[in-house]
């Protein structure tokens, strides 16, 4: 799997965690969950876009 399937698979796990926690029954208790899950997806994205800017940039093609 390379990186850009990852992250989509990572971000469909996510979606699928905050999803369960908007039908939670804790109302107090979801808050403190969103901000930790946002946070994961914060830092997995930026890692992501981390690498892909460290990358070097494609050979431009010469005519």
């Amino acid at each position: 799997m390379n990186e850009l399937q990852q992250l989509a698979h990572d971000v469909r796990g996510f979606a699928t965690e905050v999803r369960k926690l908007g039908y939670s029954v804790f109302p107090s208790r979801c808050e403190n969950d969103f901000l930790e899950l946002s946070e994961r997806m914060t830092r997995r994205v930026e890692g992501i876009d981390h690498q892909v800017n460290l990358s070097p940039a494609p050979a431009s093609l010469s005519r």
